[in-house]
């Protein structure tokens, strides 16, 4: 009967459509292009909650050898332990009975998965990368974006006051006035971050400057921008258009917030999985489901990690 064919046939492709899931993300999202370009995702992680050492301090006092009796060093905690909880996203499609008893021919069974699956995807690509830039309250299950340890004033991120350990704190300038001199706004944000992750400035940089269209627009239409118009050439042929900017490329993202242009550094960065896969994909026919519905999904337990948010920076009020 097609209706079975139908459940035969999404059995057999969702297992093996995790490859392509992640492999479109990648071709349509360039917050996610920058993840996996980078190495940032960090698979089967265990553990009920994600911790790490943070160090929020630097010793300043220190023991020599040789005739220097008497001088000890001061024990010093530079340590703090860092927690997130993880987070969950789930989405599902369902192919009624209608769809079945519809599906006569193999070509219209793989015309109705593909349909299916294309809006599953889409549906996925906007909720996760509306979460990249989130605070992590959209929802109870939401992964804490970048909004959650870089915004407009200290926040608490992971357990971390940014009030009481100002090294836990992003750099943040107020951009008020950026569309008039956006390339000194990007300049001063770009050599904020190379603050060094373990106290004095080293030359781990930004290796992404993320905007609205709307700010990149400002960037390229700036003679900044015309005098030196070059880009990162890789990111340009995985399909995301970007310019060099103080050596980092300022690419834009739909789902970048108005008003915030966001400087990340990939090497503070990962996103942590319980999982193999970023996204695991599967399929299943509820017992007690009205009418033999058949339901494919896709499933990912994870969260991601700002190891330390003072290598990244925020420039705010770029619309004003």
């Amino acid at each position: 009967m097609a209706d079975d064919a139908v459940s035969r046939s999404t059995a057999i492709m969702m297992p093996n459509y995790q490859t392509g899931f992640t492999d479109c993300m990648a071709k349509k999202d360039v917050e996610w292009y920058w993840l996996k370009k980078n190495g940032c995702f960090e698979p089967d992680q265990g553990g009920r909650a994600i911790e790490w050492r943070a160090r929020l301090a630097s010793g300043t006092t220190f023991a020599f050898l040789g005739g220097m009796e008497g001088h000890t060093p001061t024990l010093q905690n530079d340590f703090e332990v860092a927690t997130l909880a993880w987070a969950g996203l789930a989405h599902a499609f369902v192919a009624t009975y209608a769809d079945k008893k519809l599906c006569k021919e193999k070509w219209q069974i793989i015309k109705l998965l593909s349909g299916l699956t294309d809006n599953m995807t889409t549906d996925w690509r906007q909720e996760w990368g509306t979460q990249f830039h989130s605070d992590g309250t959209r929802n109870a299950s939401a992964y804490k974006g970048l909004l959650s340890s870089m915004d407009t004033a200290a926040v608490t991120y992971a357990g971390l006051s940014q009030s009481t350990f100002a090294n836990w704190d992003c750099q943040r300038v107020d951009a008020t006035g950026f569309a008039a001199d956006p390339a000194n706004f990007l300049q001063q944000i770009v050599l904020l971050c190379a603050v060094g992750e373990k106290g004095g400035r080293d030359r781990n940089k930004v290796d992404l400057l993320l905007s609205t269209q709307n700010d990149y627009r400002v960037v390229c239409q700036s003679e900044f921008a015309k005098f030196r118009y070059e880009r990162d050439e890789e990111m340009h042929k995985a399909g995301f258009e970007n310019i060099m900017c103080w050596g980092a490329p300022l690419a834009w993202s739909d789902f970048s917030v108005a008003g915030r242009l966001k400087a990340l550094n990939s090497k503070l960065f990962k996103m942590y999985l319980a999982g193999s896969d970023p996204i695991e994909t599967g399929t299943q026919d509820p017992p007690g489901f009205p009418f033999g519905l058949t339901q494919g999904f896709a499933v990912s337990l994870h969260q991601l990690v700002n190891e330390n948010p003072r290598g990244s920076g925020l420039l705010y009020n770029t619309t004003s």
